[in-house]
């Protein structure tokens, strides 16, 4: 299946399925470096903002709409990891100002921070004290250990209330699927359904 638009289609033209899924939508995580990249097909240079990546999102109508975060990778430490936590709550906050549709779109804010355990601390409870529906924890499953993945799984979902849907980003092995839940997570995306699919 492939979102288009805020249309859930069949990634196969053969099949006919006439289905109302709910959408979940990411522009992307972008790394700062990143945020001037050229539009596809048009080859243009496009300045990604937050107000822009919500912007779009609120087209596209999607049921849930992820804030645009700065996201470093679990194997870089120190300054830059702690710029790209406070730069993603930042983010997050102009996310919510430019939201136009916060009645029938879900805006998820990123839990950020590295392997940091202060840090991602510092994050998740900072997106506690805004107004939202659900959180994403994101900036994980990047080369880190599984041990150091699963302990800032938990540091992460202990602090997010348990009443909102927890949704971990780009993860889904099955057995990471499995302690992520016992863990406390409800959600996942993950290229390896279609991926193991197409190789069977």
């Amino acid at each position: 299946m492939e979102n288009h638009l805020g249309k859930t289609t069949p990634s196969s033209p053969n099949l006919d399925l006439n289905l109302d899924l709910p959408i979940l939508s990411s522009v992307a995580q972008h790394q700062t470096s990143a945020l001037a990249n050229y539009a596809f097909g048009v080859g243009s240079e496009v300045m990604l903002t937050p107000e822009h990546s919500i912007e779009i999102q609120n087209n596209i109508g999607a049921d849930i709409v992820m804030q645009l975060d700065d996201v470093v990778r679990t194997t870089i430490t120190g300054p830059r990891v702690e710029e790209a936590m406070y730069r993603t709550t930042r983010w997050l906050d102009r996310c919510l100002k430019a939201h136009k549709n916060p009645e029938t779109q879900n805006i998820f804010p990123i839990v950020q921070g590295g392997l940091n355990i202060e840090l991602r601390t510092q994050s998740a409870l900072q997106l506690t004290k805004r107004e939202v529906n659900g959180f994403a924890i994101g900036g994980l499953s990047g080369g880190e250990s599984k041990d150091d993945f699963w302990k800032m799984v938990h540091l992460s979902t202990d602090i997010l209330p348990e009443q909102k849907p927890r949704y971990l980003m780009g993860v889904g092995f099955a057995a990471d699927l499995v302690v992520c839940c016992a863990l406390g997570v409800d959600m996942f995306d993950c290229v390896f359904p279609t991926r193991t699919a197409v190789s069977t």
